[in-house]
């Protein structure tokens, strides 16, 4: 077995003598079986960048008796990759059988209508779509996403996307993994200098790649064992940002403040109630003007009581467009009003350290061990106490959960409180705080540690 890069067209293969410009060429030959893989760059990334990916595909598909090939398509200028993305893709099928579309990065977002139209099986590497449009593709699809990822945050993508994707390998299969300790160009050329990860991006397409063309068991093991991983490590942040999860988290911190009587949590969500929630599925977008005109609002204007308290979380599903221009925004945290009784109140970095301590229970005993051995330490300061001014209640809603460094691997929150005097009366014995969610947590102890 070996493998070729050509610049030119190969002997081997007279049909591309015209298309060298438009494709960088590796090949591996030797094996009865091939795969031919197609693989779009992102924006303003050069092709040669993917040498070392393409390099490991080869050779991964190679230790397992299949021939290879892998055209890194090559653009004019980047600024007409939308209009020469499909030409691209088209060269390959009309000559080829066994294709495998890979994009990455914007070169992701673009692989998805080609992919649909050609009907290709599809690898999204650090890019695609928002707003679960993975459901609608006819084809395979395996979505890779990099848990250190700046440009396109694993978190963010997951929550969007994990719905889409059934993690079953099924004739038709939509799987999503992730890659830890690796940023958006994890196993790209930097600089003409090696990177390392290159095969841990190669071996999960080549594995897809098998299993798809040639259902092969050793194959399905693999991709099964990606997704297990990937599911013990996100499934509880997927879980604890659900409404009813949430919900229940405010109850608990209620609890904490005072456990008697005993008082539900009342969620201020697009998500709270049947008809708002058919809406805010269909369409994530209409949940921002709902959230913002409607259930915001009713939360500014509540009160805790003694049936009842009250929280709101910002709503961040913006739907496709929207999620992609605000895809940096981090996991917000949650307003909470309590009620306290009697004349002691716990403080709300009490409350965050309780949080933040389910947060870590959720996790697995190694992600456990990886935190306490590698990750930056989140530590809890005292609480921001909101002055009683005119105005007070506004005050303490514009002001945000507080983040500062405390040395290079500790960084200290603090939540800005709001709280009355003891008693009885409706606007007595209240504790307004922002506290740090359960999902909050889980961002830190699994990506923002490590990075």
């Amino acid at each position: 077995m070996r493998w070729t890069l050509c610049l030119a067209a190969p002997a081997a293969a007279t049909a591309f003598s015209a298309l060298p410009a438009h494709h960088l060429h590796f090949s591996s030959h030797g094996f009865d079986r091939s795969v031919n893989a197609v693989l779009l760059p992102g924006f303003n990334v050069a092709s040669e960048r993917y040498t070392s990916v393409a390099e490991a595909l080869c050779a991964d598909l190679g230790s397992r008796n299949i021939s290879a090939n892998v055209y890194i398509a090559k653009y004019t200028c980047d600024i007409l990759s939308h209009l020469q993305a499909e030409s691209r893709v088209r060269e390959i099928v009309e000559h080829n059988d066994n294709v495998l579309l890979i994009g990455h990065s914007q070169g992701a977002y673009l692989a998805e209508s080609i992919a649909q139209k050609l009907q290709l099986p599809l690898v999204q590497w650090a890019g695609g779509s928002y707003g679960g449009k993975v459901a609608d593709l006819s084809t395979s699809v395996l979505t890779i996403l990099c848990e250190q990822d700046k440009s396109h945050p694993c978190l963010r993508a997951l929550a969007s996307g994990i719905d889409a994707h059934t993690q079953r390998l099924s004739k038709t299969a939509k799987l999503l993994t992730t890659v830890p300790q690796a940023d958006h160009f994890h196993g790209i050329l930097k600089k003409n200098v090696s990177s390392s990860g290159a095969e841990d991006i190669a071996e999960r397409i080549s594995a897809f790649a098998t299993h798809i063309f040639y259902r092969d068991d050793l194959a399905k093991q693999q991709l099964g064992q990606y997704v297990e991983v990937t599911d013990a490590r996100f499934v509880p942040f997927i879980q604890e940002q659900r409404t009813a999860s949430i919900g229940a988290w405010c109850t608990r911190r209620q609890d904490d403040v005072s456990p008697s009587p005993p008082r539900y949590a009342e969620v201020h969500s697009p998500e709270s109630h049947f008809l708002t929630t058919i809406f805010s599925i269909a369409y994530p977008w209409i949940g921002v003007p709902l959230d913002a005109y409607y259930y915001f609002p009713r939360f500014v204007f509540s009160h805790p009581t003694d049936e009842s308290v009250h929280m709101h979380k910002a709503w961040r599903k913006f739907g496709m467009w929207g999620s992609l221009m605000f895809r940096s925004l981090d996991e917000t945290e949650a307003s909470v009003k309590l009620r306290y009784d009697g004349k002691k109140c716990p403080t709300a970095q009490l409350l965050n350290q309780r949080t933040f301590q389910e947060a870590f229970d959720l996790l697995t005993p190694s992600q456990q061990d990886a935190y306490l051995r590698d990750g930056k330490r989140l530590v809890f300061g005292a609480d921001i106490h909101i002055p009683h001014i005119p105005l007070c209640s506004l005050l303490w809603l514009a002001t945000p959960l507080q983040y500062r460094n405390v040395d290079a691997n500790t960084v200290a929150i603090s939540s800005p409180v709001l709280k009355t005097m003891p008693g009885t009366g409706k606007y007595e014995g209240r504790l307004n705080a922002k506290l740090l969610t359960i999902p909050q947590a889980l961002e830190w102890l699994l990506i923002k540690a490590f990075m």
